[in-house]
């Protein structure tokens, strides 16, 4: 068996806030704990929190994961054999799936849109496994299920403390214009609940919009 990397997550959270689901989901995953380290960094600018904790972290890997997303027990192994079988590789992201909070309408909605081509054209890929292991663009990797070498996000300058939210898109750019190998892999899978409401849904979506102007 080949020798598996350290992983540092890094997960940021509201101040007071909490991570419960993505902490109980880690501690499931197929991978030795030890190798894991996690860091729950509070604050209200999640760009700099994330650039902070990389900076402690010790893992050869940063995995970025949001405090209500759960991982699939298997993704670690996952992504760490795509790093293996290709030493350029520098990243690896995969899609966050909806999970229905309840059996009420606008749950199933939302989670009927996000996975639909009609409903977010290219960016379907980001929430629901569209075709097979590839490089990827900023319209298919979502930052709540990104890994990337520590060594090169340091490197790197990580993310642009001005932006938020998608600040992850700027730092894709940077790293493809350097040429950079940033894949997409369809079985690297984490989940998040489906907004309950309509005006929660529509807060999302302006924030997302807001964030790419």
């Amino acid at each position: 068996m080949k020798k598996l990397e350290k992983i540092s997550v890094i997960i940021p959270i509201r101040t007071k806030g909490s991570a419960k689901l993505a902490i109980e989901a880690l501690r499931q995953v197929d991978y030795p704990q030890e190798l894991i380290e996690v860091f729950l960094v509070e604050g209200n600018q999640p760009a700099r929190q994330r650039n902070e904790a990389a900076k402690e972290a010790q893992g050869d890997i940063v995995y970025f994961l949001d405090d209500d997303s759960k991982v699939e027990k298997d993704l670690f192994l996952k992504i760490i054999e795509i790093y293996e079988n290709d030493k350029s590789i520098i990243a690896v992201g995969g899609p966050m799936l909806m999970e229905e909070s309840s059996q009420a309408f606008w749950p199933k909605v939302f989670k009927n849109i996000f996975s639909s081509f009609f409903g977010v054209l290219g960016k379907r890929a980001r929430y629901h496994p569209v075709g097979s292991l590839r490089q990827a663009s900023e319209d298919e990797i979502i930052l709540c299920n990104f890994s990337i070498k520590r060594e090169i996000f340091i490197k790197e300058n990580g993310f642009n403390e001005q932006l938020y939210p998608n600040e992850e898109n700027e730092l894709f750019g940077r790293l493809r214009k350097n040429n950079f190998k940033i894949l997409y892999a369809p079985q690297a899978k984490v989940y998040r609940l489906s907004k309950a409401s309509l005006i929660d849904f529509l807060k999302s979506i302006f924030n997302y919009g807001k964030g790419r102007a």
